[in-house]
């Protein structure tokens, strides 16, 4: 039978959400990335805009804390689904296993130019970047 001991796993947004909870079902898998993960909320379930942004990290990404595998989570720099606040908070609680890089870019890594249009170049350098982060960390663990 083969072995998951050398699979690392990615997931992105929602996504990752649904891969953290494959990869902690499945103790054999190396480790996982999650990007864009989903650590707050701006607004409540009927939209309204929050005082302060709820956080929803335990919740999506429950046991998180005491996992012992490697963890990569990498977030825009401007995403609205993940409050730099509260993702610092929880890598502080958590242990030297778990990594977190902040890019450029909203929760699609997209970059915007002043005038709210998208900056083509830019985000598409910011995702060379953000592959390139990705397997330079595959790479050491």
């Amino acid at each position: 039978q083969k072995s998951n001991s050398d699979l690392l796993v990615s997931g992105k947004s929602l996504g990752s959400m649904v891969t953290f909870q494959i990869f902690k079902n499945h103790p054999d898998l190396k480790s996982v990335t999650l990007l864009t993960p989903v650590c707050s909320y701006l607004t409540d379930g009927q939209g309204i805009p929050l005082p302060a942004p709820l956080d929803v990290i335990n919740e999506n990404y429950s046991d998180l804390l005491i996992e012992k595998r490697p963890v990569f989570m990498i977030s825009g720099n401007s995403d609205p689904l993940c409050s730099h606040a509260i993702l610092n908070n929880f890598k502080n609680k958590a242990g030297a296993n778990l990594d977190v890089k902040y890019v450029e870019g909203n929760h699609s890594f997209t970059i915007l130019n002043t005038d709210g249009s998208v900056n083509q170049t830019e985000s598409q350098n910011n995702l060379l970047d953000i592959s390139n982060s990705m397997l330079k960390w595959f790479s050491v663990r």
